[in-house]
Order: structure tokens, then C-alpha cells, then sequence
């Protein structure tokens, strides 16, 4: 199976965690789907119980709608027997029109992502489906399909997503990258703010993301963040510049690990 012809081909795809999943795989989670949105795919992040199943190609999931009713729906409850199906809507006020409800067939994922180490329970004795990838299996492929566009900045969120790391108790995402790694992709440093609009868009507005750079000047680098302490830490550290919810810094003498350890510390 060639694992990066399948993302290429897929066009709908659901990333899915088991229930109560752990942090890690959340995030594991978060940058699969913002790496497959950058891809132009239709991206999904779906909960279920574990362990997890197998899709079967034959299966096919109706939404039933009311529309404009959610907030006087009071009880819900179904009833089930070997032929027939019942669903049982109580409005807390208001009458139910025939044209507030739809019956829709949901759109299926060409791939599913299975994130987690949850077992992948078979449907029916049969094994798998072909499209069915583990986030191991997808994550590597995904960053190398990102590495090759030859747009820019779908390259650049390849690296960056590659190099991506989450301080929980900052909620912070921080990008560490060498000269080297921008050289070998021909790409600059100063396009690394162009990235902003894709992360937030898959990790959060209130989340902070800090890029730091080894150059031949010492280490640089800029913070967005929507926390003034943060920002206010940064600035300090190295007399940046604040502009907006950016903290630009002038280049130290440290290394960039040395100024993540401080900036963490």
C-alpha cells in the first residue's frame, strides 16, 4: 500500500480518537487534520468507543434533522425492534412542522485515520479495509506530501509541523528550526508569520505559538500570543520588539535550545 498515493487520492477523510483519549493524541490529532487541510482535503475529527472498528465498505450514516428546534428539544429517546426504528422528539413548547425536519445521507470518508493504541477490531471476521491508516503510518507521509507542494507555504507548514511541540501548562506551540532546515527546502524565516492563519485555525485562537531560530547571527525568534504575560516574558528576555500580538527578538548569543529552556524555565 502505498501510503502517500492514498492521501494524495482521498478527498474526505475522518480522524478518529477514542473516547476520553490522552493529550498526546489529541494533538496528534490536531496536526494531522491541519496538515490535510493545507492538502485541500475535507477533514473530520470524529470520538468513538473503543476499540475502535474497521469501516465497512457497506456501511452508510442518515442524519435526521430539526432544524431551528435544538433549544425546545426537552427529551429525546428511541425505540428499537427487530424491523422498525422510532425516534421520539419532547419540545418543551411549540409544535413540530413537517419542513423542520430532514433525513440526509451523511458524506463518507474516503480514509479513516485511526490516533491512539487502541486495537482495530475487525468487521465481521474481515480484515480491514485498505483505507483505514494509523496516525503512525499517515504522519510521516503527510509531512513528506507537504515538503513536496510546490507552493511555499504548504512547505513550510510541513516543517514547522514536523518540528511542532505542545507545552500543555502554556499552551503553547513551539516550532524549533536551524538554518539548514529552511536552506534545504529553499525557504525564509521571515515567511514563518504566513503560517499564524493555518495554526490557529487547526490549534486554537487562544493557543500561543512561539518560532525560534538558530542563524549564523545566534538564535531569533517571534511569539504570537494572545496572553500579555507571555509577550511580556519574551520581550524581556532579549529587549524584542512588540507589535500587536507579535514579540519579535533580536538575535542572542544563545542557542535556540538554550532560549527555550529560558523562556520555559
Amino acid at each position: 500500500m502505498n501510503v502517500e498515493r492514498l492521501l494524495e487520492e482521498s478527498k474526505t477523510i475522518a480522524v478518529v480518537l477514542p473516547l476520553g483519549a490522552p493529550a498526546n493524541d489529541t494533538q496528534e490529532a490536531l496536526l494531522l487534520a491541519c496538515g490535510l487541510k493545507k492538502l485541500g482535503k475535507q477533514v473530520s475529527i470524529e470520538h468513538s468507543q473503543a476499540p475502535l472498528e474497521a469501516p465497512s465498505p457497506n456501511e452508510r450514516t442518515f442524519v435526521v434533522s430539526l432544524k431551528g428546534l435544538a433549544p425546545r428539544v426537552a427529551r429525546l429517546r428511541y425505540e428499537k425492534d427487530a424491523k422498525d426504528l422510532k425516534l421520539y422528539f419532547t419540545l418543551s413548547r411549540g409544535e413540530l412542522f413537517p419542513e423542520a425536519l430532514s433525513l440526509q445521507l451523511q458524506n463518507q470518508a474516503d480514509l479513516t485515520i485511526i490516533v491512539g493504541d487502541q486495537p482495530l477490531e475487525r468487521n465481521n471476521g474481515q480484515l480491514p479495509s485498505v483505507n483505514v491508516l494509523s496516525a503512525g503510518e499517515a504522519k510521516q507521509s503527510l509531512l513528506n506530501l507537504l515538503r513536496s507542494q510546490e507552493n511555499a507555504q504548504a512547505r513550510l507548514l510541513g516543517m514547522a509541523l514536523s518540528q511542532l511541540e505542545y507545552i500543555s501548562r502554556l499552551d503553547l506551540y513551539l516550532i524549533a528550526l536551524h538554518e539548514e532546515h529552511l536552506q534545504s527546502m529553499n525557504l525564509e524565516y521571515k515567511n514563518l508569520p504566513l503560517l499564524i492563519p493555518d495554526l490557529r485555525g487547526s490549534f486554537g485562537d487562544q493557543s500561543s505559538y512561539l518560532f525560534l531560530f538558530d542563524s549564523p547571527f545566534g538564535a531569533q525568534g517571534m511569539l504570537w500570543s494572545s496572553s500579555p504575560n507571555l509577550r511580556t516574558k519574551l520581550r524581556d528576555m532579549s529587549g524584542g520588539q512588540q507589535k500587536g500580538f507579535w514579540v519579535l527578538l533580536r538575535p542572542t548569543p544563545l542557542s535556540s535550545e538554550q532560549l527555550k529552556h529560558a523562556f520555559l524555565s
